[in-house]
């Protein structure tokens, strides 16, 4: 299967132009392009009864700075106490980050949703978490770029740039974290405006996304031994992911999550 991947690699056009800096810099200018064309979609699917922008950029900012108030109070936390950090990174990357990093990015939508006025409708609740949701996805992609070596010749070729700006920009950008924290909001919004309890309460849709992160990062750590095998868990992830979201879409666009609660 490999020698599939190496043939295309081989077949595709080679820029020797293309340095890492100039691969990492043609990257993040995807990655902008991709967050422009989400946050336009989301105000396009709230254009009926849309949001105060304050409110959409204040709540981007947040998203955005959390992953360094996370990182800080992980330091922190380990310095302080380091026999209870001592767990693997497998155990941390799959349970510890998705618990800490959906329940901080929770804090704030439930004092918007909950605790203002601004939050009259069902689909409001996604917005706000999509939109600070891709905050976070940006902080953190942001991160891992300046981390990622692209030295290699691989992503000087059309197939290996189409690859690296398809993970860091499309699947970051669009699914995951945006996805996750919107899912949460919908469900908040839900139980506020519709008194909705049970399975769909903010606190079960809390441990949905925890548990939907947790296997999302598993996934991506499946070690197939194979880059071909690698790249079909990429897609199949993105397929159910985008599914996801289309279904989540859905529901927002239904009479009862746009119609507006006093």
């Amino acid at each position: 299967m490999d020698q599939l991947f190496y043939n295309l690699v081989l077949d595709s056009t080679y820029y020797s132009w293309l340095t890492p800096t100039a691969i990492k810099g043609f990257v993040s200018l995807v990655v902008i392009v991709s967050l422009a064309v989400f946050i336009a979609f989301l105000r396009i699917l709230d254009r009926k009864e849309p949001e105060p922008r304050w409110v959409l950029f204040l709540l981007f900012v947040t998203g955005f700075f959390i992953l360094d108030f996370i990182y800080s109070f992980v330091n922190i936390a380990y310095n302080a106490f380091p026999a209870f950090f001592s767990f693997s990174p497998f155990t941390w990357q799959n349970v510890g980050s998705p618990i800490i990093e959906e329940i901080v990015k929770a804090i704030p939508l439930i004092l918007l949703i909950y605790k203002s006025k601004l939050c009259n409708q069902v689909r409001d609740g996604f917005i706000y978490g999509a939109i600070l949701g891709s905050g976070f996805a940006l902080s953190e992609t942001i991160a891992k770029l300046s981390e990622f070596d692209f030295s290699s010749p691989i992503f000087s070729t059309t197939a290996g740039i189409v690859y690296v700006a398809y993970v860091f920009a499309l699947m970051r950008i669009f699914l995951g974290h945006a996805l996750f924290t919107g899912i949460f909001g919908y469900f908040a919004a839900k139980n506020k405006l519709m008194k909705k309890q049970g399975w769909t309460s903010p606190w079960s849709a809390l441990v949905l996304v925890i548990v939907l992160h947790g296997l999302n990062n598993f996934i991506l750590d499946i070690n197939t031994g194979s880059i071909l095998g690698s790249i079909a868990i990429i897609v199949l992830l993105s397929v159910a992911e985008l599914t996801l979201f289309i279904w989540m879409i859905k529901l927002v666009s239904e009479p009862e999550s746009t119609r507006v609660y006093n």
